[in-house]
């Protein structure tokens, strides 16, 4: 195969490729200047709902425990629309009981899903087929969980894209944050992406992997990278930076491959990722995307009850004010939505990515992904595992062009 090394060094780095870059091709973008504008922005997410809603009767929100999900019910229920509530993970996750919570006290049909390792295994490949390879396993829940919820062709399904726009989704730090304004900015970030961008293999791993790759991911092709993520984090101060390249880097990739599979079920409504949206955003203060100030604000507009279930990382209601030091007492929330530290060595899923360690060996020998699948973190088996069966599926026979869109 004729692998572009950088993308697959950028999935392997930081989650998912930059520009237009496929894990073949390398295709470099210019990200278009986004304009700030002035507004009421809860009420312009009533509007874009109201605008993008084609089913009324068939509203299914992607829901969870957190801000962006509690936003848009609370906008949905602000239009009169009751929507069904479909949340991912197992009884005591965190998501499920304050999703359960809220379905039971407002009477809203809540539709629970489990996964599982087979999940995974038995969907890898239609998976890669729509994202291309380049959606890491870890991150394959987008298509599964509206996959086993059963939705209806028809069902509009509304999700929370793009609120961490209005979250400081990279350096959320309160006072810290704020402070960042006072420093330079390139040295800032290069700082950051140092350490955001951390090649995954311990330097004993190193030599099973192939040249190209090893030189992308070491030495001056680190370097490199650290430079192109700094390129491409424009702005007039570091956390502006930072905001730059999550919309048009991370939500370009990252997240419009999960919109790309939650259309495989259904008509998509995103209203943050509207560029109406994005411009009001862009012009909101920072202190209003600390702490999650503004969805706290928008929520208690919309729908006040909403405020007094319980917020993530902290169990307490989200009426109560973050404070200073917020960032720095999160705790966990009962068991995660997906187990991959255990999934990822069951005896399927090993099978799955072990029979197609050969369609990767440009990239890294059969060794090292044996020893990845026995010994390997969560964080480099779920690249892998999309990289073997992206190879694999190419060489029985390319997969056919999915649009942007994913239809």
């Amino acid at each position: 195969m004729d692998w572009n090394y950088t993308a697959v060094g950028d999935l392997l780095t930081v989650d998912h490729t930059l520009d237009d870059d496929t894990l073949t091709e390398s295709h470099p973008c210019s990200a278009p200047i986004i304009e700030e504008a002035h507004g009421d922005l809860a009420a312009l997410t009533v509007s874009i709902l109201k605008e993008h809603i084609t089913n009324p009767g068939g509203i299914v929100l992607s829901a969870s425990g957190g801000f962006d999900s509690r936003l848009l019910l609370a906008a949905l229920l602000h239009l009169g629309i009751r929507p069904r509530l479909l949340v991912c993970g197992p009884r005591g996750n965190f998501d499920r009981d304050v999703v359960e919570q809220i379905g039971k006290r407002l009477s809203l049909e809540v539709i629970a899903v489990e996964l599982s390792a087979q999940d995974y295994v038995d969907h890898a490949e239609r998976i890669v087929e729509v994202t291309g390879g380049t959606k890491a396993a870890r991150h394959w829940h987008t298509f599964l969980y509206p996959l086993k919820a059963g939705l209806d062709t028809d069902c509009n399904i509304v999700v929370g894209a793009n609120g961490e726009s209005m979250r400081s989704y990279y350096f959320d730090r309160g006072l810290v944050s704020h402070a960042t304004t006072a420093l330079p900015r390139k040295p800032l970030l290069k700082r950051f992406w140092s350490v955001k961008a951390k090649n995954p293999f311990y330097p004993d791993q190193l030599e099973g992997l192939s040249q190209p790759v090893r030189d992308d991911l070491a030495g001056r092709g680190s370097r490199r990278r650290i430079d192109r993520l700094v390129a491409a984090s424009r702005g007039n101060d570091f956390q502006s930076s930072l905001d730059h390249f999550y919309y048009h880097q991370r939500v370009r990739n990252f997240i419009g491959n999960g919109l790309k599979l939650y259309r495989q079920f259904g008509e998509v409504v995103a209203p943050m990722t509207d560029v109406r949206w994005v411009t009001v955003a862009k012009s909101m203060p920072r202190a209003q995307k600390l702490g999650s100030r503004w969805h706290r604000h928008a929520i208690n507009n919309l729908c006040p009850e909403l405020l007094s279930f319980p917020e993530p990382g902290t169990g307490r209601p989200m009426a109560v004010d973050p404070g200073l030091l917020y960032w720095m007492k999160k705790r966990g929330g009962g068991p995660p939505y997906a187990d991959y530290a255990n999934w990822f060595r069951s005896p399927g899923f090993v099978d799955m990515v072990m029979d197609r360690r050969n369609s990767i060996r440009e990239l890294m020998s059969p060794d090292l992904v044996e020893s990845m699948m026995k010994s390997g973190s969560v964080r480099q088996i779920s690249p892998i595992a999309a990289l073997a069966v992206y190879a694999s599926g190419q060489l029985d026979g390319p997969y056919p062009n999915i649009s942007r869109s994913g239809r």
